[in-house]
């Protein structure tokens, strides 16, 4: 799929606003179409997302094989993401509004069992986590859970200081 189109859409897609349904004293809130992640997050193998670890890892998402894949347009801060690192600036959002990090979890006989994805909306979508959007999709497309899912803030917060990002270690990063 052509990288330009393909970004594009899935933009328009994910932070598409509606002006037939803005309320009288401003615009309609800020709305990410999940629909539209779950397709993007099936698709992945595509060309529109980048493989960032090298070899499959255990992982706490229920798998005991993750991969991790990020959009183009997050490539460069996931790289640069801090492993070790437990604080810095919460507020410096290090990732682009539409940045997807996506995980492929495979299960021991090499089944695609799911997979857990992070949306970076856009400022104010969520505050109190950066403004991530979180999502757990099976592997048939289908969505389980949405937006602000408490076990993968419960996880994240530990990693609030550098925007609730994980990383991948340098030495298991694809060149």
């Amino acid at each position: 799929m052509n990288y330009l189109f393909a970004t594009l859409s899935i933009s328009f897609l994910l932070f598409a606003t509606s002006a037939c349904d803005a309320a009288a004293d401003g615009p309609t809130p800020f709305a990410i179409d999940e629909a539209a992640i779950a397709e993007a997050t099936v698709a992945f193998d595509t060309g529109d997302f980048i493989q960032i670890s090298a070899a499959a890892v255990p992982s706490r998402h229920d798998s005991p094989n993750v991969r991790v894949w990020v959009t183009k347009n997050a490539e460069a801060a996931y790289r640069a993401t801090d492993v070790g690192a437990v604080s810095g600036d919460a507020t410096n959002t290090r990732f682009p509004v539409g940045a997807m990090i996506l995980k492929e979890q495979r299960q021991a006989d090499g089944a695609l069992a799911a997979f857990t994805v992070m949306v970076k909306g856009q400022s104010g979508y969520a505050p109190a986590t950066n403004d991530w959007h979180w999502q757990r999709i099976a592997a048939d497309g289908t969505t389980t859970h949405a937006g602000q899912v408490q076990f993968c803030i419960d996880c994240h917060t530990p990693r609030a200081g550098v925007d609730w990002v994980f990383g991948v270690p340098a030495q298991n990063q694809t060149p």
